[in-house]
């Protein structure tokens, strides 16, 4: 696999939570939601958040397609 390549396990993880709370945050759940689903700090949470509200278009419709 090509990620494997690049990343450790660990990192893959939390690149695939990252991306699981973009998803999430983009539907509108909580912090507390996607900390119980995905055992995630709301520091991170919130760095996810940002990422949403400093989104150009292009960003928002990708997100879009995969929540």
């Amino acid at each position: 696999m090509f990620l494997e390549a690049l990343f450790t396990p660990t990192e893959i993880k939390m690149f695939s939570k990252r991306l699981g709370a973009l998803k999430l945050l983009f539907r509108g759940a909580s912090y507390s939601e996607i900390d119980e689903k995905l055992h995630l700090t709301p520091t991170t949470i919130n760095k996810m958040s940002n990422i949403i509200h400093r989104a150009d278009d292009s960003f928002r419709r990708l997100l879009a397609k995969f929540s």
